[in-house]
């Protein structure tokens, strides 16, 4: 773990590490926050149902 920290602060340089780390724990919040606010689908609007005493013509 030492060895990955320090092979990171020689790639990105020190100055730039704390940047980093709030850039990261930013879209992690983010994504958090648009997962727990998923909304479900909305439900499909119910097929057009046919009242009992109606009936459709009838060709002659």
């Amino acid at each position: 773990m030492l060895v990955i920290g320090a092979i990171i602060a020689l790639l990105f340089g020190s100055s730039r590490l704390p940047v980093l780390a709030r850039s990261l724990g930013t879209a992690k919040k983010e994504f958090e926050n648009g997962m727990n606010d998923h909304e479900p689908a909305p439900a499909p609007a119910p097929a057009a149902v046919v009242a009992a005493g109606e009936t459709t013509p009838e060709r002659p």
